[in-house]
């Protein structure tokens, strides 16, 4: 079996990102998810100590009290909060629906826009929302399931119990988390490239990184090198741009034009925080292509079971 093609597959992504733009609108709202998130450790291996539960308890109590004495403006706020983050769900579905789906035309090679891919997203949406609401639950519930006891050992002071659960907890927890974060990548591409049930989704997935574990894990890796590469190069881009500006606005200073320098400085920074979110957009449209075309290979080169064969047409290759 030849080596799974990473480089072909990035470089595809790459210009497939860069020759269409209008995607990112789309990459907006979906972000990066190339990678494998494993920043609940620091809570649950490195759990809060004394203080911090108190500090903990204290800003409990605090907001507690607050809202007592505000409620009317509590409910105002936690209304505009819930209706913003449903928007954000429902765009973040159709964006991920539409990348998708604009992917695997653009491999079938067919005329793309941003119209007929957002009309197709519509199709796959709540699917897409409702999976990954689901992976994202039973996460947390997974999570929850470890940090708590550990919480409650560690709080009374039974430190060496609590550091042989943490143990048990990073060996059976890890795993878990992999599995659970490649479904949150696997099942939607499932949905809009075979237009299946949920059920379905998760079981293709499910099998799909059972037998391609090795492939999955280095190309999130490779993945994760290159966001790395991208936030220095952001960076450094940003300050190569505020140097010629730095010294013009000490020349301005030097000439006694201070509110100029304010004005200077503040549209700087927009302009940086502008040219961030557009760039990020950019990166999180190559990242979620890259996951499409991956999937692809991963299933061209996959062995079905006959049962299962029926249910997923072999892809044609990418051009």
């Amino acid at each position: 079996m030849p080596p799974f093609p990473y480089l072909d597959i990035f470089k595809k992504a790459y210009f497939l990102s860069i020759r269409n733009p209008w995607l990112w609108a789309f990459g907006f709202f979906i972000g990066g998810v190339g990678g494998i998130n494993f920043g609940s450790f620091n809570f649950v291996f490195s759990p809060p100590r004394d203080r911090e539960f108190q500090s903990l308890e204290q800003m409990g109590a605090n907001v507690s009290q607050w809202i007592s004495s505000n409620t009317l403006m509590f409910a105002l706020i936690a209304a505009a909060v819930f209706a913003l983050a449903i928007v954000l769900v429902i765009f973040s579905g159709i964006s991920k629906g539409a990348v998708i789906w604009s992917a695997r035309k653009f491999g079938e090679k067919e005329p793309v826009g941003f119209k007929p891919s957002l009309r197709s997203a519509r199709k796959y949406m709540w699917r897409v929302i409702v999976l990954h609401s689901i992976v994202t639950l039973a996460y947390f519930v997974t999570l929850l399931v470890f940090v708590l006891p550990i919480t409650y050992l560690f709080s009374v002071g039974a430190a060496s119990r609590a550091v042989i659960l943490s143990v048990i907890g990073f060996v059976i927890f890890i795993p878990a988390s992999v599995v659970f974060s490649f479904m949150h990548l696997y099942g939607p591409i499932f949905v809009v490239l075979y237009d299946i049930s949920l059920p379905a989704a998760v079981h293709h997935s499910f099998n799909l990184i059972r037998q391609k574990l090795k492939e999955s894990i280095l190309f999130a890796l490779y993945l994760f090198g290159f966001a790395i590469l991208f936030i220095f190069g952001l960076g450094f881009s940003i300050i190569l741009a505020g140097v010629p500006l730095a010294l013009f606005g000490w020349f301005m200073l030097s000439l006694g034009f201070g509110a100029g320098v304010n004005s200077l400085i503040t549209g700087f920074i927009v302009l940086a925080v502008a040219y961030v979110i557009i760039m990020g957009s950019g990166f999180a449209v190559f990242q979620n292509i890259a996951w499409v075309l991956a999937v692809e290979e991963m299933i061209k080169t996959r062995k079905l079971p006959e049962k299962e064969s029926k249910t997923v047409p072999a892809i044609e290759p990418v051009a």
